[in-house]
């Protein structure tokens, strides 16, 4: 468990550093990381049938509209309903060895204003055995 959890704070960190194209990353999430475009990520992990907010950095929470610390350790269901409907199969397919989804569409509903469009890529994490960790979300305009 502390060698998973020593990786999810590599990728932690990695993501902050502008995703200088971390290894750490599964594969797909590279092309993503490459783009001057993204603005967001988020590390989500699994437990009792939910998938937890573990990370998020401020740009995603932002277009959330909610502040950072609000997300963690919540599920993505308990936030935004809409969206846990659409990305947990998602999830649970790259759980079950699925290398990664790329520019899934997003409709994000804002509290504020029109909604707004995003394209993301979800990407798995997985321990050097090749055991699941978590699922690394990388979010960009459409």
């Amino acid at each position: 468990m502390t060698d998973a959890l020593s990786r999810l704070s590599r990728i932690n960190r990695a993501l902050d550093i502008k995703y200088a194209g971390s290894d750490l990353i599964g594969p797909g999430a590279v092309s993503s990381t490459e783009r001057d475009d993204t603005k967001g990520w988020a590390i989500l992990v699994p437990r009792s049938g939910e998938w937890y907010f573990l990370a998020i950095n401020e740009a995603l929470a932002q277009m959330n509209e909610l502040a950072a610390e609000k997300h963690i350790a919540h599920s993505v269901r308990s936030l935004f309903p809409d969206l846990a409907a659409k990305v947990y199969p998602l999830f649970e397919q790259l759980r079950s060895g699925h290398s990664a989804f790329e520019d899934v569409e997003v409709r994000a509903a804002k509290t504020t204003g029109e909604p707004k469009d995003w394209l993301v890529t979800y990407s798995p994490v997985r321990a050097p055995g090749g055991a699941f960790l978590a699922v690394v979300a990388l979010v960009r305009r459409r």
